[in-house]
């Protein structure tokens, strides 16, 4: 959580590695298995910031957003063996890790940061959104369960109302 000046390269790397890179990996080591059986359901965790950025997420975001592209491409490219691909896209989930990024946020609260004031509004807008709009990760894992049951794949599937709404 921060502008994107000041997130470090460490920190670039483990934001991609965890959001793209591993899934991209642990993918790339089921797809023979499933187009073998000529078969198989592919699911990823999207995110809402995957498609809008805010200011103070923008690495967060710019790994959903290359996470969005990947699936397409699998979508696109698996079809054939009749392996679908599906995104559950989230959007405020009360974990720890949200509450990590409000912890992280604060290190800009100083006058002399030139991003304070902006980043005090995305704090309140954080807390503000977790406290109003979060969802409990059992509702994550409800969708998550929908999708898998689901016999006729959709390509997303949205687990909050927020989420559907960033996509109209």
């Amino acid at each position: 959580f921060g502008p994107i000046e000041s997130v470090e390269s460490s920190q670039m790397k483990k934001q991609f590695d965890i959001n793209l890179l591993g899934p991209i990996r642990l993918t790339q080591e089921i797809i023979p298995l499933m187009r073998e059986s000529r078969n198989g359901r592919i699911l990823f965790l999207g995110s809402t910031s995957g498609v809008k950025s805010s200011g103070m997420a923008g690495m967060y975001s710019a790994s959903k957003f290359a996470l969005e592209a990947v699936c397409h491409a699998l979508a696109v490219n698996l079809a054939e063996w009749n392996i679908s691909v599906s995104l559950v896209e989230l959007s405020a989930t009360k974990t720890s890790i949200a509450h990590k990024s409000i912890e992280t946020g604060t290190r800009f609260d100083n006058s002399e940061d030139p991003y304070g004031n902006y980043t005090d509004d995305q704090l309140k807008f954080l807390r503000s959104l977790l406290s109003e709009q979060g969802v409990e990760p059992i509702q994550i894992a409800e969708t998550i369960k929908m999708a898998l049951d689901d016999q006729e794949p959709k390509f997303r599937y949205f687990a909050t109302e927020v989420a559907l709404e960033e996509f109209q």
